[in-house]
């Protein structure tokens, strides 16, 4: 055969026939075609999550509006509702703040503080639960809630300040 006219599988391949090798290359590319396709959707539909605590680098940060999800503040806050968190707003004992827990966000009332500045404990508790979470260092108190916003069922948004519990 003229050296010129030869294709690359026309030689003898570790794995069998040249014939066999194309099938094996093109249902390798297909594969991969279809594993990208799958992996773009996934992408599309459930996007990478955020990193739970904001990065150091920003420290002043901005207020930004989280979604809630979750029934234990209600009936202040209500599953589907947003929040306005203040990231540099001092906390108090009644506000409702946002801590980094481990596996998520947790929004919660302040009800009793021990300690002073970021080695005190807090400890906090959802209005619609009649126990309080294990207190956590003063730390890992993110930020505080300053409004609420709420999807009416005609579909406009009311939104209102949050108001800090008496006591």
């Amino acid at each position: 055969m003229n050296e010129a006219l030869r294709s690359p599988f026309d030689t003898e391949t570790p794995c069998g026939s040249a014939a066999q090798h194309t099938r094996k290359t093109v249902a390798t590319q297909i594969s991969l075609r279809v594993l990208c396709a799958f992996a773009s959707l996934r992408q599309r539909f459930h996007p990478a999550k955020p990193p739970l605590h904001p990065p150091a680098s920003t420290a002043p940060l901005a207020p930004r509006w989280v979604r809630v999800r979750g029934a234990s503040m209600m009936p202040a806050l209500r599953p589907g509702d947003q929040v306005l968190v203040d990231f540099t707003r001092p906390w108090a004992c009644g506000d409702i703040v946002v801590v980094g827990a481990r596996r998520a966000l947790v929004v919660h009332r302040i009800v009793a503080v021990r300690g002073v500045g970021d080695d005190g404990e807090v400890l906090t508790q959802g209005d619609a639960i009649g126990r309080s979470d294990q207190p956590v260092r003063a730390g890992v108190i993110l930020g505080v809630v300053v409004r609420v916003r709420r999807r009416r069922w005609w579909g406009r948004w009311q939104e209102w300040e949050a108001a800090r519990a008496a006591g």
